[in-house]
């Protein structure tokens, strides 16, 4: 394993001669992340081994690790997301070569000469992201078991069902 200080690589030449790479990066340096952390405080932790597998796919296995401070959308405080992430990419030219990678590995669209460990690691973390960040059931201080049952009682209401006339309709009644 070794560390890469300027943090760029050529994906297909690193995969040919089977290279592993381990760091961290400050989630404050990734950008587009950092947008959607209620904090950009901590790093990723990561670790990529680039290789071919018998079919001459240029790819690398990855795992991440990073705790996430997220703005749960349910109560608007901060959760922390933990994350242990185990990407597997494969690395492509053209989107033409997409279709015939196998099921294992995620695309990976190269179109420069090298490409950056670090956004490696972003893109990941983004993928991993949910759209709406909630505290788990039960931890959040919304109580929504209780939130649930009070719309469902509102929305019932007593008034008729106005599609009850329809089973009258069915046939066999």
């Amino acid at each position: 394993m070794s560390r890469h200080r300027s943090g760029f690589i050529d994906p297909f030449h690193t995969a040919e001669v089977a290279r592993s790479y381990e760091g961290s990066v400050d989630l404050a340096d990734m950008t587009r992340l950092a947008s959607l952390l209620a904090a950009a405080r901590g790093a990723a932790s990561y670790e990529w081994q680039f290789d071919v597998d018998p079919l001459g796919t240029r790819h690398a296995r990855g795992r991440i690790t990073a705790v996430l401070p997220l703005l749960c959308q349910r109560c608007l405080e901060v959760m922390e997301l933990d994350l242990d992430l185990a990407p597997r990419v494969a690395f492509v030219r053209s989107e033409e070569e997409i279709p015939h990678l196998g099921e294992e590995y995620d695309p990976c669209l190269v179109t420069r000469h090298d490409i950056a460990l670090h956004d490696m690691v972003e893109d990941e973390l983004l993928l991993a992201v949910p759209t709406v960040p909630r505290h788990d059931t039960g931890v959040c201080r919304i109580d929504t078991p209780r939130l649930g049952v009070a719309v469902e009682q509102e929305d019932v209401g007593g008034r008729p069902n106005p599609f009850a006339a329809l089973k009258s309709l069915k046939p066999g009644r």
